[in-house]
C-alpha cells in the first residue's frame, strides 16, 4: 500500500500535463453568452452519445466543492454557469495552474484543509475516490461538509465492467500505483451507506476514449510498460465512436460500463 507521501511525490514528478493558462482572473468569471450556451448544449448531447463521464450529465445544486480539481476544468465550467464553487487539489503543480487562472482552488486534501461544516450543497469526486488511501474517512469528511440533504457525486472506474473483463491486466484503469482502491457497484454502494449516504443513483457510462486507452495499452503490452500510454496513442475516430455507441450504451444500461456514476444523498 503506497503512503500518501509516496503518492504526492509521484504526482509532483508529473501527473500532468500542466499547460500555461490561457485566461486571466476576470475571464473565468464572465457569464456565458447565448452562443456559448448553445455550444454547451451540443457538447452535453455529444457527451451522452459518446458516453463521457462529465459533470454536465448530472444535476447540481447550490454551493459546490470539487475535490481533486486538477487544473480547474470543472471549477471553471461551474463558475461560468453561475455556481458558487470551491476546488480542492492536493497536487501543488496543478493547484498553481488554477491560481494563475484566478480560480478559487485550495491546495490540499479533505484532511489538511480546514473547511466549515455544512457549508456545501454538492461535493464532486470525479475520478478521485480511487486515489484515496482512506476512502471511508474521506467520505465521512464529505458528509460533514454537506448541508442536510446535500449530495455527493462520484465518478470512478468500474473493475466489474465489461471492459475490465475484456482487457484483463491491460485494462487502463488499474493505473498502478495511483489507483489505490477500485469499487464495483455493490462495493461503492456499501461504502456510501457506511458514511451515512443514501444512494439515489448508481449507473455506468463508457467513454469512448477510455476504450481507446485500454486498446492502446493492450496493443503495446502494458504489463511491460507500466501502464504508460505510447506517445503515438490516438483516440478512436468520431465515425468509429458513433458506430459503436449503441453497443456501448446497451452495456451501460446493464450497469457493466467502464465508469460508475453514483449520487449519494446525506441521510
Amino acid at each position: 500500500m503506497p503512503s500518501q507521501e509516496d503518492l504526492l511525490a509521484g504526482y509532483r514528478r508529473g501527473y500532468g500535463p500542466y499547460p500555461s493558462p490561457d485566461c486571466g482572473h476576470d475571464a473565468v468569471r464572465l457569464p456565458i453568452g447565448t452562443k456559448a450556451r448553445f455550444a454547451d448544449t451540443m457538447r452535453r448531447y455529444w457527451h451522452m452519445v459518446d458516453g463521457n463521464a462529465t459533470i454536465d450529465r448530472v444535476g447540481l445544486k447550490g454551493r459546490v466543492l470539487d475535490v481533486g480539481a486538477g487544473q480547474g476544468q470543472n471549477v471553471e465550467y461551474l463558475i461560468r454557469h453561475g455556481y458558487e464553487t470551491v476546488g480542492l487539489e492536493p497536487n501543488p503543480l496543478a493547484a498553481r495552474v488554477c491560481a494563475e487562472k484566478g480560480l478559487p482552488v485550495l491546495c490540499g486534501t479533505l484532511d489538511s484543509v480546514s473547511l466549515e461544516a455544512e457549508t456545501f450543497d454538492t461535493v464532486i469526486l470525479s475520478q478521485v475516490i480511487e486515489h484515496l488511501v482512506d476512502p471511508r474517512r474521506s467520505l465521512d469528511l464529505v458528509n460533514r461538509l454537506l448541508r442536510p440533504g446535500g449530495t455527493v457525486i462520484i465518478f470512478t472506474p468500474n473493475p466489474k465492467g465489461a471492459q475490465a473483463k475484456l482487457f484483463g491486466s491491460n485494462w487502463a484503469h488499474w493505473h498502478v500505483p495511483y489507483h489505490v482502491y477500485l469499487y464495483g457497484p455493490i462495493q461503492l454502494r456499501r461504502l456510501l451507506n457506511r458514511s451515512r449516504f443514501v444512494v439515489h443513483r448508481l449507473d455506468t457510462v463508457s467513454p469512448a476514449y477510455w476504450l481507446s486507452m485500454s486498446f492502446q495499452l493492450w496493443r503495446h503490452k502494458s504489463q511491460q510498460t507500466g501502464w504508460a500510454l505510447p506517445a503515438s496513442g490516438r483516440q478512436l475516430r468520431y465515425a468509429t465512436r458513433l458506430a459503436i455507441a449503441p453497443l456501448m450504451r446497451a452495456i451501460d444500461l446493464l450497469k457493466r460500463g467502464d465508469c460508475i456514476v453514483s449520487i449519494g444523498i446525506k441521510a
